[in-house]
């Protein structure tokens, strides 16, 4: 009989690497899901703040002049903030923009 053989060895693998399988598709399964979870809850607050500041702007808009939101205080700068930029359309034209989106270069209108 070969020394090498150990009932004891073969159980351990043959329970361990389906075990260690499952934990690792389970973790895979996880990351994608809270990734989704992450990305819906940023997309909801993208909404929100768009529905806020269509509600704020709605007269302005109904008009389609061309004004202004006021003076932005750079000390309330957040660092990411230079990420995020909004444009306010009326009729294929440019009511309003944040200083980020001018920087952006695109004059078509959305559908």
């Amino acid at each position: 009989m070969n020394a090498q053989y150990s009932l004891r060895n073969r159980l351990i693998w043959w329970i361990s690497a389906p075990i260690l399988s499952a934990i690792i598709i389970a973790l895979l399964v996880s990351y994608f899901f809270a990734r989704h979870e992450v990305e819906e809850v940023y997309d909801a607050q993208l909404v929100h703040w768009a529905k806020v500041l269509l509600h704020l702007t709605q007269h302005e808009i109904l008009e389609e002049e061309a004004f202004n939101l006021g003076i932005e205080n750079p000390d309330l700068q957040h660092k990411y903030e230079r990420k995020f930029a909004f444009r306010i359309w009326a009729n294929e034209r440019i009511i309003i923009q944040s200083e980020n989106t001018r920087s952006l270069n695109l004059h078509e209108s959305p559908p």
